[in-house]
């Protein structure tokens, strides 16, 4: 079985997926200088995998042959994501979502690959 499994891009700033608990948090927070400065230090040095897909990428490559696209840390767009997803043909996705930007992974994103 061929599994892909993605961390989309966002519809805009960065989200880190595995904060608040999995459901996201946009780093777009706050409107003074010292938030600022936060989010561009957040968005310049700390990308993070999403370490739920990483465990199940790690399991599943026991058995499975798997492709991890992780569009959001290395700057894919959407279309190169397709790309990646067409030529790698899997049978199944595992995508991460966010309730942060999930109109866009739900409506954007995973139509398209579909």
């Amino acid at each position: 079985m061929r599994v892909l499994i993605l961390n989309p891009g966002t519809s805009g700033d960065y989200i880190n997926r595995d904060q608040m608990g999995g459901m996201g948090q946009k780093i777009s927070f706050g409107k003074n200088r010292l938030t600022g400065f936060l989010r561009k230090m957040k968005t310049s040095f700390i990308r993070q995998p999403v370490l739920q897909l990483v465990y199940a990428a790690s399991i599943l490559a026991e058995k499975h042959k798997v492709k991890v696209i992780d569009a959001l840390n290395e700057n894919l767009n959407l279309d190169k994501v397709l790309e990646k997803a067409r030529e790698f043909k899997p049978d199944f996705i595992i995508m991460a979502v966010s309730s942060a930007d999930i109109e866009y992974e739900r409506d954007v994103v995973a139509k398209a690959i579909k």
